[in-house]
């Protein structure tokens, strides 16, 4: 009798610890089970926000491009309108002041005309250049290499800076492209005159292994990237690369400012 009740108190220890443990197993598989569900949504939820960022950020660079186009419709026709009209506006007073002042028969009277016809010189020098700067007729008419020669030029003669300008053949660039160039050499050069103090820049626009690549090198102060991408200026170049599915890299150099622009070519 006694034998019999150890062996039944034995074999209750052995259900209860053989229960206890299947308890145990069951609790470390729903444990596994939840934590791997929760790992699961936790990655599809940051699958999802990185979805998300992605859109937003196309979103983001289709509004910046419509708004650059949109500029850049705006520039053309302010462009046009001064050159047009108030050039030639400008252009026919000059010719009734120039008339008078040789009709003039008081000396006071010639030098004043004379001082007039003198500032609608300098007034319509100012519409082009200012027509010019909003948009240049020469990349509508000719292309990317002559603007920016024409660019380059114009800022030479001033004598405050020396450009020079290298440019390879064979690049061919469709219209959009070209202007997205055009524009971030136009704000490097307007960076360079306000801000550098330099007198020497390197311009050299150049393709191989299947990329056009942007040279700009100064000898002035310098800056880095990071001071870059606080101005104004910089963030429509950002804008422009980024729309070219270009990159951009601040080189080391021993003083000045060393950029290189690279854009597949494939993509222009």
């Amino acid at each position: 009798m006694s034998l019999n009740l150890n062996c039944n108190f034995y074999l209750h220890i052995q259900i209860v610890i053989i229960l206890l443990i299947s308890v145990l197993l069951i609790s470390v598989l729903m444990l596994i089970v939840f934590r791997t569900k929760s790992l699961s949504q936790k990655k599809k939820h940051e699958l999802e926000k990185q979805e998300m960022l992605t859109r937003l950020k196309e979103e983001e660079l289709k509004s910046i491009i419509k708004i650059l186009e949109s500029k850049e419709k705006i520039k053309q026709k302010i462009a046009h309108e001064l050159h047009d009209r108030l050039g030639v506006m400008l252009g026919t007073i000059k010719l009734y002041v120039e008339t008078e002042k040789n009709k003039a028969t008081h000396e006071a009277s010639q030098n004043n005309l004379q001082k007039g016809v003198e500032l609608l010189e300098i007034s319509i020098e100012e519409v082009r250049a200012i027509s010019r700067e909003l948009s240049s007729p020469t990349l509508e008419k000719f292309g990317l290499n002559p603007a920016i020669n024409e660019l380059v030029k114009s800022i030479n003669q001033t004598k405050r800076i020396n450009i020079e300008y290298q440019y390879s053949s064979g690049i061919a660039l469709d219209s959009k492209a070209q202007i997205h160039i055009y524009r971030i050499v136009q704000e490097l050069l307007s960076n360079a005159i306000r801000h550098s103090k330099a007198n020497r820049i390197l311009l050299k626009l150049d393709t191989k292994q299947g990329a056009i690549s942007l040279t700009y090198v100064d000898n002035g102060i310098g800056f880095s990237e990071s001071q870059a991408k606080q101005g104004i200026g910089w963030k429509s170049i950002y804008s422009r690369i980024n729309q070219l599915k270009g990159v951009v890299e601040f080189q080391a150099y021993p003083e000045g400012t060393s950029i290189l622009f690279q854009f597949p070519d494939g993509h222009l």
